[in-house]
């Protein structure tokens, strides 16, 4: 091969590699950004475009928001919202109840025809929270404000925060299932005590069993504590296994389903 071939190669191979390089250096500098407002103002859009709006079905019928049967919690509310929300809901179901005497989408019991949102204000943004203040016409105007959650790689609605009685929608579906729990003169026990516990920002957690033992450790570690644990009245001790250290005690509140430790340290309790 002559050497004018072989430069004639060497500069198309040099030229094919400048371009792979820009190519990956495009396709990693347009990778979106969630955790900016805009974005959040994007998805809020993607989420709340259909409220309040009538859709055709596959047939070409008019059907109104109220009756259409799309999901909308289980689509855009986060996983331990809607678990909660289910949760409750069969609470309702046994005592012949209604959970909701109104739809936290429109912000009422029914719609206008002139329905509308806009976002005010985007705020508080973490890389897993984020507030958003809304300002809801239906038949007069209003003003709310939804919590967001980051998972799923997205954001989702973890609370509904109503502006007339200043009560989260969370804290009232903790009411419902803990007039259940007291209806039933529940005692905290190794069987209803066991569940899966997570820290506000879900990295490290705690796995109680309904057989007095536990294990913590950061969430996706494979490394992991062993405890046993007891229960005195409301509040969950625990020591480690063939350890001798002193026990870590955690208050229990039944109505937030939550582990506090003296440090302040909460860990939530994940609905199956």
């Amino acid at each position: 091969m002559s050497m004018n071939n072989k430069l004639l190669i060497m500069g198309l191979l040099l030229i094919l590699a400048a371009c792979g390089g820009k190519n990956q250096q495009q396709s990693e500098s347009g990778s979106v950004n969630k955790q900016t407002e805009e974005y959040i103002r994007q998805r809020i859009d993607t989420i709340y475009k259909t409220v309040g709006k009538s859709v055709v079905d596959a047939e070409g019928n008019r059907v109104d928001y109220i009756s259409n049967n799309f999901n909308r919690d289980s689509a855009y509310c986060s996983q331990r919202y809607y678990a909660l929300m289910q949760q409750a809901l069969k609470v309702c179901e046994k005592m012949d109840e209604v959970l909701y005497d109104y739809d936290h989408w429109v912000c009422g019991q029914d719609f206008s025809e002139d329905w509308s949102y806009q976002v005010k204000k985007v705020y508080q943004v973490t890389d897993s929270t984020a507030l958003v203040d809304l300002a809801i016409h239906n038949f007069n105007d209003k003003e709310t404000t939804i919590a967001l959650r980051f998972e799923r790689d997205d954001w989702y609605i973890d609370d509904f925060c109503p502006s007339e009685d200043g009560e989260d929608d969370k804290a009232y579906l903790r009411r419902v299932i803990l007039q259940d729990e007291k209806a039933q003169g529940t005692e905290l026990t190794f069987d209803n005590i066991a569940g899966v516990y997570d820290d506000e920002e879900q990295e490290s957690r705690f796995c109680l069993t309904s057989d007095g033992t536990a294990t913590w450790g950061m969430i996706g570690s494979l490394n992991f504590t062993e405890y046993t644990y007891r229960i005195k009245g409301n509040t969950i001790c625990l020591s480690p296994k063939g350890v001798a250290s002193e026990e870590d005690c955690y208050e229990y509140n039944s109505q937030t389903r939550t582990l506090k430790n003296e440090q302040g340290t909460v860990y939530y309790r994940q609905e199956e």
